[in-house]
């Protein structure tokens, strides 16, 4: 995929659901300042693009799982599909709400909530089906244009009904709803640029928008440029046929689908959901960067008991209240699994085994230096 391919891409993956009906959902009480929760997935983009992108090209791999099995162990790479699969599960159940919702409210003579839920489902699946990441980042190009421009035309809009910002200030239900951070406050505001910082560096979904660029640079430029847009507003066996693997492809596509819709009916809160389910992407983070970055100080036991502890750390802080001494469970997560591995480091007498992909030297570069 070429530069804009790329910018459409992780933007129509970031502004989505929970960027628009998610925040809107937040600004109704809590003000302008939801919208720093779409500003802090450009951020992440933006740090991806300035750091793992070029990295991960470098590995040539095509999934972070696949990294995991390369460097430390097959359980290690179980483990990740497992999280990788669940935190998908709540991304795309997310969108299936924020789809239902608008098409309840768009036609309600047509759609009920549940029935605009299915609708999407069929949309999501069927375009996800017939052309995989192509189709999607073709799409994306009508998808982006489309809400952007209605967007600030409904910005536009829902102003000039309301008399003007003086209008809307002054009949605002409390004081705050145009400041732009005291409304969710500014530790809120942080755990969001700390959450998709996170998310942008380790979710498969993001990584694969990156391995799906023609270059190193048209993935870095991609994801810069997809965040500087975004500010204002599997498991298989490695020796199947192409045939067995589209097979197996779409038929996952489908359950995947059908799994996430069923998840769709128990959620409520957008963000709030997505946040939880997102912080468990701490682990793969603190993997990745150690491994890129600092692969002399990685252990192999190190992937499987972090991925291992993000879990844990999850459901901990969801029944046992007396854990959340932080604000957020990212933080937490960020301390257990940067703890985890520093200890499996220091225990574990077995380094991982280091390649030239991760002494800097990319499959591009090596081919430039065999022609010489």
């Amino acid at each position: 995929m070429t530069t804009p391919l790329i910018t459409v891409s992780i933007v129509g993956f970031a502004v989505g659901g929970a960027s628009t009906i998610g925040v809107a959902e937040q600004a109704y009480v809590k003000g302008i300042s939801a919208g720093w929760y779409t500003a802090a997935w450009g951020l992440g983009a933006i740090v991806m693009g300035l750091t793992v992108a070029k990295g991960y090209r470098r590995l040539n791999i095509t999934t972070v799982p696949e990294m995991l099995e390369r460097y430390y162990d097959k359980k290690s790479r179980i483990a990740g599909i497992v999280i990788q699969i669940m935190v998908q599960l709540c991304v795309m159940s997310l969108q299936y709400v924020a789809g239902g919702t608008i098409l309840a409210a768009l036609l309600p003579g047509v759609f009920t909530v549940t029935k605009g839920m299915i609708m999407s489902a069929v949309v999501f699946i069927g375009v996800t089906m017939m052309g995989g990441m192509w189709s999607a980042s073709i799409s994306n190009l009508l998808n982006v244009t489309l809400k952007y421009i209605g967007i600030t035309a409904a910005a536009y809009m829902a102003v000039s009904l309301m008399g003007g910002t003086a209008a809307i200030e002054a009949q605002a239900p409390t004081p705050h709803m145009l400041d732009l951070v005291d409304g969710v406050g500014g530790m809120t505001i942080l755990t969001w640029v700390v959450t998709l910082i996170t998310v942008n560096l380790s979710l498969q979904s993001i990584i694969q928008i990156s391995l799906g660029a023609k270059t190193v640079g048209i993935a870095r430029k991609g994801f810069i440029l997809g965040g500087l847009i975004m500010l204002p507003v599997g498991f298989i066996n490695p020796n199947v046929t192409d045939e067995r693997y589209k097979f197996i492809t779409k038929v996952a596509i489908v359950v995947m689908g059908l799994m996430t819709f069923i998840f769709a009916l128990t959620i409520s809160g957008i963000i709030a959901t997505l946040m939880q389910g997102l912080s468990l992407m701490e682990a793969f983070a603190v993997i990745v960067l150690m491994t890129l970055f600092a692969p002399k100080y990685c252990s192999r036991i190190g992937a499987f008991y972090t991925l291992v502890a993000a879990v844990v750390t999850l459901l901990i802080w969801n029944f046992v209240p007396a854990v959340r001494i932080v604000p957020h469970v990212i933080y937490l997560e960020w301390i257990v699994c940067s703890i985890t591995f520093g200890v499996c480091t220091s225990i574990s007498k077995q380094a991982i085994a280091t390649d030239e992909a991760l002494e800097g030297k990319s499959v591009e570069e090596g081919m430039v230096n065999s022609l010489n």
